[in-house]
């Protein structure tokens, strides 16, 4: 496991909604694995002080409010350690080399603004950049 707290580096993921989201985030993956999580207090440079914890595998945590703004929550584990210690194997599956978008939805209130048009465009840059050659694509109107 990497040594470093810092943002930058990406060696975690972010969650938006602080440590109690970022702690819920960690407990699924403990679930699905059929483990249970056990924290102990951290105190770590670039987390909140009191709003961060350890597990035997990595750790969790509210990123410090200087370093960004509003409530985030992070966390790092080593999934080799995870699937290690999980009481049953575990099956990975592959990725589909066709990715896809199920839902894609803009709010009544913001209909007309084109968030609509910007999402779908974002996906298509997002595809090519990824080396897709084509796309399909079938909408419905949904009534919220």
């Amino acid at each position: 496991m990497p040594d470093g707290f810092g943002v930058e580096e990406g060696d975690g993921e972010i969650v938006d909604g602080g440590f109690a989201d970022a702690k819920w985030a960690v407990e699924q993956l403990y679930a699905a694995l059929k483990l249970e999580a056990v924290y102990e207090r951290a105190s770590e440079p670039n987390l909140h002080p009191g709003k961060s914890a350890r597990t035997a595998e990595g750790w969790v945590g509210e990123l410090h409010p200087s370093l960004l703004e509003g409530r985030w929550g992070a966390f790092e584990l080593d999934l080799d350690a995870l699937v290690a210690a999980a009481p049953e194997a575990v099956e990975f599956e592959a990725v589909s080399p066709y990715p896809e978008v199920r839902l894609l939805a803009v709010a009544p209130a913001a209909r007309g603004k084109g968030i609509g048009e910007a999402l779908m465009r974002e996906c298509i840059r997002r595809a090519r950049r990824s080396g897709a050659r084509g796309a399909y694509g079938a909408t419905r109107r949904i009534e919220w």
